[in-house]
Parts: C-alpha cells; sequence; structure tokens
C-alpha cells in the first residue's frame, strides 16, 4: 500500500465520501468554493470520489486515469495523477500530492498553492524543492474565459 493509500485510509475515517461523477464534480465544486480556491484551477475530468475530512482539512479526489492541461495563457503544462490529496484551508492548499508542473523535458510536483497571495488576484505556486512563481489568476482562466463560478473573493479582472 502506497503512502498516499495509507493517508486516504486514516483521513476516511469520519470524511464525506462521495461517489459517481456527477456527483463528485459537484462536490469538489463545492468544496473549492467553500475554501475560496477556483476550481479551474484543477480541470479534473471522470472524477470517480471525492473525500473531505473536514476536522483535519485533508480532501482527496481519484479520476479515471491521469490528465494533462495546458494553461495557455501561463504557457504552462500541469500534471494531473489519479489520485489527488492535500490539506485545504481558506486560500491554502498545502501538502499537495498528484500535481506536477512540466516544463521542458522534466516536470516537478507542485506541493502547496496559496490564493490571494499579495493580493487578491495572485497565486502563489510552490514546488516541493521551495520554488515558487507567482501567477495571476487570471492565468488559470477556462478557454472561454471564465473561472468559473467560485472566484476568489474581490478579484476584479
Amino acid at each position: 500500500m502506497s503512502k498516499v493509500d495509507k493517508l486516504i485510509e486514516a483521513q476516511s475515517k469520519g470524511a464525506q465520501i462521495f461517489h459517481g461523477e456527477a456527483v463528485c464534480i459537484a462536490k469538489i465544486a463545492e468544496i473549492f468554493q467553500e475554501f475560496s480556491v477556483p476550481s479551474s484551477i484543477f480541470p479534473l475530468k471522470e472524477i470517480i470520489e471525492v473525500g473531505l475530512n473536514r476536522s483535519s482539512g485533508f480532501i482527496w479526489s481519484k479520476q479515471r486515469s491521469k490528465t494533462e492541461h495546458e494553461f495557455k495563457k501561463m504557457g504552462q503544462t500541469i500534471l494531473y495523477d489519479v489520485v489527488i490529496t492535500c490539506f485545504v484551508e481558506q486560500r491554502h492548499m498545502q501538502k499537495l500530492t498528484g500535481v506536477k508542473t512540466k516544463k521542458l523535458l522534466f516536470s516537478l510536483p507542485i506541493s502547496e498553492m496559496i490564493f490571494g497571495f499579495t493580493s487578491d488576484d495572485k497565486v502563489k505556486v510552490v514546488t516541493s524543492t521551495g520554488l515558487y512563481r507567482v501567477h495571476h489568476i487570471s492565468e488559470f482562466e477556462n478557454e472561454d474565459g471564465t473561472l468559473d463560478t467560485n472566484r476568489l473573493p474581490n478579484i476584479s479582472l
């Protein structure tokens, strides 16, 4: 059993767990909205399970297969593993697993994201090596130019 599986097993005690693609997509959007995280940050598809342990702030999602998404405005490709986990609190995701940034011939795991960093329209993305970049929230827009309905509070683009 992997570390991630053990963590999910431990955190699933007392957690709300949801199954089914439609339910999971709606639930992850609801969770992100509650914690002021724009859901366009994680354009996941075919989600089969979502879990939230409110007492610890631990969330996880499982999708059918790994996915890759290019955020065209920042010229960055992000890789999403089958299982993604993190501890979430208001505008902050930490101990993130299952998400990597792909640049040239290598990829780096993203371990933390802070929304509203220095100003409401900034996102700080930190890799597991401690390297970070601050992005404008508009760089995470969907192809139609929206950030979905759960935008960060007080953002004017």
